[in-house]
């Protein structure tokens, strides 16, 4: 299937192999702009208590 203005698609391999909780890194490039990262993908700055529970929740996850 040929979209038309698309000019690349680039899917990074994960950070962590198997855990269904991680993001992807995907990349999208258009003819008519060049990378484009929309609004709701970008970084998040996480509260304190955010970043401990993450911490805790990853160590669970690769134990």
């Amino acid at each position: 299937m040929d979209v038309v203005g698309l000019h690349e698609v680039l899917a990074h391999e994960r950070a962590r192999k198997g855990s269904q909780d991680i993001t992807q890194e995907i990349e999208i490039y258009f003819n008519f702009l060049e990378r484009y990262i929309p609004p709701s993908l970008q970084p998040v700055l996480l509260s304190t208590e955010e970043q401990e529970e993450l911490r805790k929740k990853e160590e669970r996850n690769t134990v």
